[in-house]
């Protein structure tokens, strides 16, 4: 990223900034009666950056006015609540499967920023980290499970789309999650390795590209479903990303690993930790 900041020479420099991102999701799953279940989805995020620049050879550089763009600091607050109603449709299943359909929208809850392209090009301080689109979108998640001998089969498919701007002129783009391996349990204890992915179509300002939003990431995943008693259950995982691509004209990063814990309470004892799709991401905006 060039350093062409109000300077009669502006250097060029590099801005590094490193995230580490604490995500819990908390998840409330009660029965309607029948196939229909209703769940609330409500995640916590504290986020941690760390910037630095560089020069082009890799020396560090001084940059006061970069700090308009991006500095040391610890964000938290909630994201975007999600309500779904989940139909578990039997009739056209072989015995055993078990389908998921949800459908709800994602409510505006996170805390959302103003345009950070329009503030920065007036040398105004600004953020580019988001907790939320800002606006009320549709959801969709689709799961499906199929015993394999001692072994069951998980494969999932999240969809979320933003359909208009907030109030700063932000348009979220499109979010897909997909998730797909084998499950076992073991005396209570479900464990799963799946193969996931995650991708992010371009945001706008304003009616303008997000130069920075878009990516393709995949990653393997192992997963632990631990049943606390017969209506909470907790999952711990952790990912390994493989591969990040992004959009060209963005700005590069790379990615290790990411760490997740989601907690499910039922008050009929559904079996939260082992119904398909609910191996989500801790991320997507």
């Amino acid at each position: 990223m060039d350093g062409s900041h109000a300077d009669e020479n502006p250097i060029p420099n590099r801005h590094i900034v490193e995230l580490s991102w604490y995500h819990t999701e908390f998840t409330l799953l009660t029965s309607l009666g029948g196939r229909w279940d209703l769940e609330l989805d409500l995640p916590f995020d504290v986020k941690v950056q760390d910037v630095r620049f560089e020069t082009p050879d890799g020396a560090p550089f001084d940059n006061p006015a970069g700090l308009i763009h991006h500095r040391d600091e610890t964000l938290q607050g909630i994201g975007d609540m999600k309500v779904l109603g989940n139909l578990r449709p039997t009739s056209v299943l072989a015995k055993g499967d078990l389908l998921t359909v949800g459908m709800g929208l994602s409510l505006p809850t996170g805390k959302i920023e103003e345009n950070p392209y329009e503030l920065g090009a007036l040398g105004i301080r600004h953020r580019h980290i988001q907790f939320g689109t800002g606006t009320i979108d549709p959801v969709l998640r689709l799961g499906y499970l199929t015993p394999v001998g001692k072994w069951r089969l998980d494969a999932s498919l999240d969809f979320q789309l933003s359909l208009y701007e907030t109030r700063h002129g932000y348009r979220g783009p499109l979010n897909m999650t997909f998730n797909l391996g084998p499950n076992l349990n073991l005396g209570g204890l479900g464990v799963g390795l799946q193969y996931s992915g995650w991708y992010q179509g371009r945001a706008k300002w304003d009616g303008q590209t997000d130069p920075n939003s878009g990516y393709f990431v995949q990653g393997i995943r192992l997963s632990a479903s631990i049943p606390m008693d017969p209506s909470w259950s907790v999952r711990f995982s952790a990912t390994w990303l493989y591969d990040a691509d992004t959009r060209p004209g963005a700005d590069q990063f790379t990615l290790d690993w990411l760490f997740g814990i989601s907690v499910a309470y039922s008050p009929k004892a559904t079996d939260a930790g082992e119904m398909p799709g609910r191996l989500r991401p801790p991320w997507g905006k």
